[in-house]
């Protein structure tokens, strides 16, 4: 089969989604065409307009307006009309058997659009609830026209793909939409490359006396802004520190909360901040920690959305620690595969954090890393997905 995707962006362009989008794609047996913007997420273009990797064609566009009308009306209507049309443009010379369109519904619009000229179904993929990821900052149209338009496109497409069960349920309440025209196709982790190795238990001491840390190690790598609970973490190291002396945090990442870490960073050696640590070099720093910490508070894509970092890291053999929001609650059973603490309760995650740091955590990896290896790998998604495919042009 030859499936077109379209989606906002893809490699070099680094994130969970498109590391998902990869890992999944080019493990299936079809001809991928993937139609994606020429930017990056900070704004610089991609010179490169094709590319192959592996099975997968991908075809950059430019999908944004000239820069005198970024901050003018005419960018919503760039938006609501002009970016659907350059994806249709971009396919004209195209065959595909399936249409694939993923997150914001500008992407599903053009996909609708297709499916309607070409005779051919078409698929929404959501990677984070639906007013999430529509791409607008203006609160009125995110309210009103873009909740009207995900209802019309989520009821209008042949198959909506979720990453969890969670995910599946609210919408199902919310659209009223029945169970059967949603998948799970749940994210994975490469347990060939996420599993604990001695060359990874060497350059890990090696950064690990580079960086003069202590023997209890916490780590967090990813975004650092509110939703992931970096204000309310920032607000609680301090009192950790001075209980136990002994921890160092490391903090791996960027974002709009990241000054509060590097503050912490220049007032206690305990705290260390590195801006950024490349995607294949993560297995190492991964070795590097004794506990993992995901402290997200309650949103919605926190309560639907599992993160690609809780499961490559329980794919090391590391405990994580998690607030018990529904996204990560639903991998981990805790004091089985790793740890809950009420979310939203910083107490709680000291309480429990403390109690992680004391304890004998080798059976929690290894239970952790068989959860992944028998729930969560990128081949059983692929599968999941194929049947999808299989079962639309049937």
């Amino acid at each position: 089969m030859r499936i077109l995707h379209l989606h906002s962006r893809f490699f070099p362009e680094y994130s969970g989604t498109t590391t998902r989008l990869y890992n999944i794609l080019s493990k299936l047996p079809d001809e991928i065409l993937l139609i994606a913007s020429d930017k990056r997420i900070k704004g610089d273009t991609i010179e490169l307009k094709e590319e192959d990797f592996n099975n997968i064609r991908v075809k950059r566009v430019s999908l944004e307006p000239a820069k005198i009308y970024m901050k003018t009306p005419i960018h919503y209507i760039h938006t609501l009309y002009q970016k659907p049309k350059i994806l249709v443009n971009a396919t004209k010379s195209e065959q595909f058997d399936i249409i694939h369109a993923h997150n914001s519904s500008l992407f599903a619009q053009a996909a609708k659009r297709l499916s309607r000229k070409s005779n051919k179904p078409f698929i929404i993929e959501l990677h984070a609830p639906p007013g999430d990821v529509i791409g607008l900052k203006n609160a009125i149209f995110n309210s009103v026209y873009f909740e009207r338009e995900n209802r019309k496109l989520l009821k209008s497409c042949n198959c909506i793909i979720v990453l969890t069960q969670a995910q599946k349920n609210s919408i199902c309440s919310k659209y009223k939409i029945s169970k059967g025209k949603i998948t799970v196709v749940p994210n994975g982790a490469d347990i060939n490359k996420f599993t604990s190795k001695e060359e990874y238990k060497k350059k890990a001491e090696e950064i690990k006396e580079r960086l003069d840390l202590f023997d209890n190690i916490v780590m967090y790598a990813g975004y650092m802004d509110r939703i992931n609970g970096m204000i309310d973490l920032a607000k609680v190291i301090p009192s950790i520190i001075t209980e136990r002396p002994d921890t160092s945090f490391v903090f791996i990442g960027h974002g709009p909360e990241e000054d509060r870490i590097l503050a912490l960073s220049k007032r206690y050696p305990q705290v260390k901040f590195l801006p950024m640590v490349h995607y294949d070099e993560m297995p190492i720093y991964y070795q590097m920690c004794d506990l993992f910490i995901i402290p997200r508070p309650s949103t919605i894509s926190a309560e639907t959305v599992t993160p690609l970092k809780l499961l490559e890291v329980m794919a090391m053999e590391k405990p994580v620690l998690g607030s018990d929001v529904g996204g990560i609650a639903e991998v981990i059973k805790h004091g089985e595969n790793g740890y809950l603490y009420e979310k939203g309760n910083m107490e709680s995650f000291k309480k429990t954090l403390l109690e992680v740091l004391d304890a004998d955590n080798t059976q929690i990896g290894k239970n952790a890393r068989r959860t992944i290896v028998d729930n969560y790998t990128w081949g059983k998604s692929a599968k999941i997905l194929q049947k999808v495919y299989e079962d639309l042009v049937s």
